[in-house]
């Protein structure tokens, strides 16, 4: 199966643990722009317990790999 040309990424970061994460303003702000804007094409990344001092956290270091997989990834900034 062939992938699209354009992806949307997002990526979500708490630092501590949580078991809800559907719930939280945050993710839920992150999934509605989906909705609104991706189309089905984006792509969700999550770290789940880390620190936001380090960039050595697992899902953020395979978004950094999705990037040079698709011709065209943006990286929507979401207050």
């Amino acid at each position: 199966m062939k992938q699209p040309d354009k992806m949307i990424a997002y990526y979500y970061r708490v630092d501590q643990k949580q078991t809800d994460l559907h719930l939280d303003n945050q993710m839920h702000q992150l999934l509605c722009d989906a909705a609104e804007r991706a189309n089905g094409n984006y792509l969700l990344y999550a770290d789940n317990g880390y620190s936001g001092l380090t960039a050595d956290r697992p899902a953020f270091r395979e978004l950094s790999k999705a990037t040079v997989c698709y011709t065209h990834l943006t990286l929507p900034t979401i207050y």
